[in-house]
């Protein structure tokens, strides 16, 4: 596998954030491309920021189990629906990255990362729409976050083209990684946030515990195409097609996710 075909998408869930355990529910990764990520947390020893302006929360402790319950809505290009992958690097740099483990995916990210199966194969290795995606996985050797800068990432594991073709659709229904903590520090940690009418037209309007200080609307090559310093941003001159907002509150807040623009 070709390191340089990862891409990150940006994106924002529901999550609880208890002593010991982090679960997500409805995490919204729809149409994920071959080899694309979606960053989620670093160790406390991470700058937090994976792009420029684009904060995840850090997190201490060690990773111990990882639980998932998703479900295949559709698949392109033969995506099967254990190609859902939980991933750690030993940093943010994807141009380089290190590999440390992989949970799910039907292909290998790299050789010497820990693999282990979801425990739903063969059931879940197929492209079928409705195939269930589920696990919980215990890991052999916890990965200590406390002073560390590794980053946890939801990904595609499947590696068809080059560029890659194959595009999965989920529904995660809930998402449980076990002996960590998230913690304060960037940004206040990101806080969930709710965008409408999604697809948007002419205004997205922006839903988040806060009082908005900035906005800024990217594309997914990382160009800015849009700012507000509004909840309410006009993105009637946009292209049809996902971008990916960031918001600042004033008290220093942060609020991530994707949107449609048609």
């Amino acid at each position: 596998m070709k390191k340089n075909l990862l891409s990150f998408i940006t994106a924002v869930a529901v999550s609880t954030f208890s002593f010991g355990q982090i679960s997500f529910t409805n995490i919204p990764v729809d149409s994920l491309p071959g080899a694309s990520v979606i960053p989620l947390f670093q160790g406390s020893n991470g700058t937090g920021e994976i792009a420029p302006g684009q904060l995840i929360p850090k997190v201490t402790g060690s990773l111990t189990s990882v639980a998932i319950d998703a479900i295949l809505t559709q698949s392109v290009d033969d995506t099967y629906a254990n190609d859902l992958a939980i991933l750690v690097t030993d940093s943010a740099d994807l141009t380089t990255p290190v590999f440390l483990l992989q949970i799910g995916g039907f292909s290998n990210f790299a050789t010497g990362a820990a693999k282990i199966l979801w425990g739903c194969e063969p059931a879940c290795n197929t492209d079928v729409t409705g195939t269930a995606l589920t696990g919980d996985i215990t890991l052999s050797t916890s990965l200590n976050f406390t002073g560390s800068a590794m980053v946890i990432w939801l990904a595609n594991g499947y590696i068809g083209g080059n560029p890659p073709t194959n595009v999965g659709w989920w529904d995660v229904n809930s998402l449980t990684l076990g002996g960590i903590t998230a913690v304060s520090g960037v940004g206040e940690l990101a806080l969930s946030s709710k965008v409408y009418p999604n697809p948007a037209n002419d205004e997205l309007n922006i839903s988040l515990d806060g009082e908005v200080e900035n906005v800024t609307i990217t594309s997914m090559d990382g160009k800015v195409v849009a700012t507000s310093s509004s909840s309410k941003v006009n993105v009637a001159t946009l292209e049809a097609g996902m971008y990916v907002y960031n918001v600042t509150t004033v008290e220093g807040k942060v609020a991530k996710g994707n949107f449609i623009k048609k």
